[in-house]
């Protein structure tokens, strides 16, 4: 690694500090949040007697320092509201899991900072300062702008390989190998996976698409909004990930059937698919042989292969953590299924994010971060539907929102590629319906 990824990392702090001087908060948060999650390294910095300082620890760093800087300007007055609890849990539920696991005071704080960083920060920040449609259309925006850069980026890749990173920061974030796919290149760029940056490509598409056939925007400075969709949308094809294709599918088709068949509870059942799945593979209702059989409708051979993979992941990592359900194994490899007479590992490695949370958090932390991105959502869903000839943009930007956080849940079934910005989301659709704009009458 080079001297400038530790330049990057503590040089966000001050660059987020000049991003709330120079802007409006709610777009400075946009700045740092996204900015940050996009280009910064994907390393970790270790410090004596602290948790690694990593991209997300400078992003949070960012935002606490800038609000520092700006107090109370552009912030909603906050009141804890029930909406908040799941986060609150999904972070102290770290510390209780070491405790239980007798690792001790210092891996309780560790583990519990680590969650504050990535998952409390962003979402706290999206709650304060995203309340308005307007607040939500600018968010909306941010993504798409977001994607159109890294779009970029990505073609680059695609034709020369996975190597900005290298190139800037001087090291490979991952196994080159995993990323060369049908006869071509799945870029990286600043990510620490393919399947990320694919994810990422395919969300700012979706919010492109709908924003533009919204009318919500129809030009993003001289580029004409249906170009930039098409752009991004054929750069979510060549970033060769079935998830990221099937995450478009849905989120275009998922338009269509809202906006032209006015099937409003679409979104609502895209939103509700993960706690499903989850609650019936815990349950064992569902087998891995009926979740394969029904891939095979859907994907070719090879990404079939892939799919079954990942489901021989979830029956072991699931018994094994029913020894301990509540609250989980912790880290340090102890939520890792094990045979209990040889002791040897029965599993190489895990994909699924619901799975790591389940594993190492317990029914705690897993039905906690499901609540922490479904209550938002649902919330907004629910205020908008109670509004009486709401204007074009009160009704639509928090459907548009709701799509990447649906989605993002919908991949953590299969993938763990998370991201502070699909938090941030989740937390501004938590803010929009706390608020419950008053510029239309309920039908209350």
């Amino acid at each position: 690694m080079s001297a400038l990824v530790s330049i990057a990392l503590f040089g966000w702090v001050p660059a987020s500090l000049l991003a709330f001087a120079m802007l409006r908060p709610h777009r400075a948060v946009l700045v740092t949040t996204i900015g940050g999650w996009l280009f910064l390294p994907t390393a970790k910095l270790d410090l004596p007697g602290l948790p690694p300082y990593t991209k997300a620890t400078a992003i949070a760093l960012g935002l606490i320092c800038g609000v520092l800087l700006i107090g109370r300007r552009g912030r909603s007055r906050f009141v804890f509201r029930l909406i908040d609890l799941p986060v609150i849990v999904l972070c102290l539920g770290s510390f209780l899991t070491s405790l239980s696991n007798d690792l001790g005071l210092y891996d309780g704080f560790s583990a519990t900072f680590q969650k504050v960083v990535f998952w409390g920060v962003p979402y706290m920040f999206g709650r304060i300062y995203f309340t308005s449609a307007e607040h939500l259309r600018d968010l909306a925006l941010g993504l798409v702008i977001g994607g159109i850069v890294y779009g970029v980026l990505c073609l680059y890749e695609i034709r020369m390989s996975p190597r900005l990173n290298l190139h800037v920061y001087g090291f490979l974030q991952h196994d080159w190998r995993q990323h060369k796919r049908y006869g071509g290149w799945r870029p990286l760029v600043f990510m620490h996976h393919g399947l990320m940056v694919a994810l990422w490509m395919a969300l700012t598409t979706i919010v492109a698409f709908w924003v533009w056939r919204c009318r919500i925007v129809t030009r993003i400075r001289r580029l004409p909004q249906a170009l930039a969709t098409m752009a991004l949308a054929v750069t979510a094809v060549l970033c060769k990930s079935a998830g990221a294709w099937m995450a478009l599918a849905l989120g275009v088709g998922a338009y269509y059937l809202h906006e032209n068949l006015r099937m409003r509870w679409v979104i609502v059942v895209m939103l509700l698919v993960f706690p499903v799945y989850v609650s019936v593979r815990i349950a064992g209702i569902v087998s891995t042989e009926q979740v394969e059989a029904l891939a095979h409708h859907i994907f070719d051979a090879e990404r079939v292969d892939s799919l079954v993979f990942r489901l021989a992941q979830e029956d072991p990592f699931v018994a094994w953590t029913l020894n301990r359900p509540l609250l989980g194994w912790g880290g340090h490899g102890r939520n890792w299924p094990v045979d209990l007479i040889s002791g040897a590992e029965t599993v190489d490695v895990v994909d699924a994010q619901w799975l790591t949370l389940f594993s190492k958090s317990g029914l705690v932390g897993l039905f906690s971060f499901c609540a922490t991105f479904m209550a938002g959502p649902l919330l907004a869903l629910r205020v908008v539907a109670r509004l009486v000839r709401p204007d074009p943009l009160l009704r639509i930007m928090p459907v548009i929102l709701c799509l990447p956080v649906g989605l993002f849940l919908i991949d953590s079934l299969f993938n763990g590629m998370p991201s502070p910005v699909y938090t941030l989301v989740a937390g501004a659709l938590a803010g929009f319906g706390v608020t419950r704009p008053r510029s239309c009458k309920s039908n209350r």
